[in-house]
């Protein structure tokens, strides 16, 4: 059993696919942030569009939007994120 915390797609696209297994995202409006900020991803889970990973299925996230995933088998997937100018130079600066 896997949890990733609550975590924001800053970038332009962010892709997840699985290739094998399934998994559990939820996805956060930024409208709720400040109800989800700072708090247990059990909490939270009623402001989320609740979608279901199967095998080779492909979910891609809204930029700005949060998302928290489960994993309850296991399970290999990609993630990918792809910036333009826009959100290359904002995201630098963050993670420098």
């Amino acid at each position: 059993n896997q949890t990733i915390p609550l975590t924001i797609a800053s970038n332009n696209f962010n892709i997840i696919g699985n290739i094998h297994g399934d998994s559990t995202i939820y996805l956060f409006n930024p409208k709720h942030k400040e109800e989800i900020l700072d708090k247990e991803n059990n909490k939270i889970k009623k402001w989320g569009h609740k979608k279901k990973l199967k095998k080779n299925n492909i979910l891609l996230i809204p930029p700005y939007w949060y998302y928290i995933q489960e994993t309850n088998t296991e399970t290999i997937q990609y993630h990918i994120d792809i910036n333009n100018i826009f959100t290359f130079i904002p995201n630098k600066i963050r993670n420098m």
